[in-house]
């Protein structure tokens, strides 16, 4: 806390999950109180924090109602805390786990007066483990569930023919399940998609998911790509883009963090480019300031020395980054 104020900053909401799940509640609960009485507390003037506890992606539902009681026991911790984060390994994980946490979280949120919270969601920035079509799904469903910020999306603005490169035989293998969710994402979508140049065989696509269906969840289909999927595949990054885009979802890019953990091989490969470039609502951060200790005004520089854009450019795309703070957060 005393490192971001050092650096001049005045609003910033912390995210931590907790070391251990919530099978013990009460050490889960403990660990989260202790941050937002310590975040609280570092309240001044001219510097603002706010907390974000995580919930865990495999017990979403069942977490969020521990913690939600515990807002409802601690009412003096109402102003500190402003959302909840999912993050961790999103591969194994996909948004439509989240479903029943998201129709609960909208439930409550109707119910209740005051500011609102909000959902920061971490998704489409480690996934070998499905194809880049799903990938860039995971991104849009997420911005549908309801989530306001989303955290790195790297696969809607690296390049596909970047993306296959990186380790041998990447986004390849896919579940069953992955490869039919994308199949009635297309179907369900087919217009929109199709006027955005991208091509939809329903006829294949249903056939495809009929034999699908048959086989074991668990089990796994290939993919190949040629120049004219990767071409595909550009114009879902647009699409996907251009929803967020009207759904006022915001994209969290994190530089430092995408060059180590994302696999993104260089400066010129770096996503924030084509975020650049789109229409979608962008935010600069800096990620587990513990592990990369890069402070937010090196995020910012490398950006700046890295796009064609001079500073003043630069600062008129991005904006005023307070008109995305979660809740009365700012």
């Amino acid at each position: 806390v005393d490192g971001h104020r050092q650096q001049g900053i005045d609003y910033v909401e912390f995210r931590a999950m907790a070391p251990c799940g919530i099978e013990n509640p009460e050490r889960f609960i403990d660990f989260h109180h202790q941050n937002a009485r310590v975040i609280a507390a570092a309240c001044q003037p001219g510097f603002t924090a706010r907390y974000v506890p995580s919930i865990p992606r495999w017990q979403p539902l069942d977490a969020y109602v521990i913690v939600r009681q515990w807002l409802t026991d601690e009412p003096d911790l109402a102003s500190s805390v402003v959302g909840f984060d999912f993050c961790h390994f999103e591969e194994g994980h996909p948004p439509r786990t989240t479903r029943d946490f998201f129709r609960r979280f909208h439930e409550d949120e109707a119910a209740l007066d005051g500011p609102q919270l909000e959902i920061l969601y971490h998704v489409g920035e480690i996934y070998f483990d499905k194809s880049l079509e799903s990938a860039m799904r995971w991104c849009h469903e997420a911005a549908e569930l309801g989530a306001k910020r989303l955290g790195h999306c790297t696969a809607l603005g690296l390049d596909p023919t970047v993306a296959v490169a990186r380790q041998q035989n990447a986004h390849e293998v896919e579940l069953v399940t992955e490869r039919i969710d994308q199949i009635d994402y297309d179907l369900r979508l087919r217009a929109e998609l199709e006027d955005a140049g991208v091509k939809v065989d329903v006829r294949a696509l249903t056939s495809e998911r009929e034999d699908l269906r048959s086989l074991a969840p668990e089990a796994s289909v290939r993919n190949t790509y040629d120049e004219s999927r990767l071409e595909q595949i550009r114009r879902r990054q647009d699409f996907v883009l251009a929803k967020l885009s009207q759904c006022n979802a915001v994209i969290e890019s994190c530089p430092s963090s995408n060059m180590r953990l994302g696999s993104v091989p260089g400066a010129a490969d770096h996503p924030v480019h084509r975020f650049l470039d789109s229409d979608v609502a962008l935010v600069l951060g800096a990620d587990d300031p513990g592990i990369f200790a890069s402070p937010l005004a090196a995020e910012i520089d490398w950006v700046a020395s890295t796009t064609s854009l001079t500073t003043q450019q630069l600062a008129r795309r991005l904006g005023d980054p307070r008109r995305y703070a979660c809740g009365a957060g700012a």
